[in-house]
């Protein structure tokens, strides 16, 4: 008779599965963060990202942001160009508000107009720091 109780006791653990769960409460779940519904990004996810043209041919990626010091925000943005892992890469640096950001529904994708692609000067990293942005020596 105690093998029975056993048994019966065993049966209800193992295979009657509300028993047990309904004992442990599931964990709740976290919060959204706040910046992700903003629609803000980690600048992990921005260095690297994908450079398109205006006809979705990929040009380059996203090498460096520029930072003003004196508000905080980006304001330039460096392209890497062309080149096989850094050998022979053109970079150019353009204005952060001339990008227009979004997802093509694996990742997000900046978009770049050719025209300002082609005339934007080219980034070097060791001009003169009184220098604007994308100016040489």
């Amino acid at each position: 008779m105690k093998d029975l109780g056993v048994a019966l006791v065993t049966f209800a653990f193992v295979c009657v599965p509300g028993v047990v769960s309904a004992q442990t409460p599931a964990p709740p779940r976290a919060p959204q963060p706040v910046w992700r519904e903003l629609g803000l990004s980690e600048m992990r996810h921005v260095l690297g990202m994908p450079v398109r043209n205006e006809q979705g041919r990929e040009v380059g990626e996203i090498d460096n942001l520029l930072i003003d010091t004196h508000d905080g925000r980006i304001s330039y943005v460096v392209i890497g160009l062309g080149g096989f892992m850094g050998v022979g890469e053109k970079k150019v640096v353009v204005p952060w508000t001339d990008l227009k950001i979004a997802s093509d529904g694996k990742r997000n994708v900046a978009t770049l107009e050719q025209a300002k692609l082609e005339s934007a000067p080219r980034w070097d990293r060791v001009a003169t720091p009184s220098a604007p942005p994308g100016t040489t020596r």
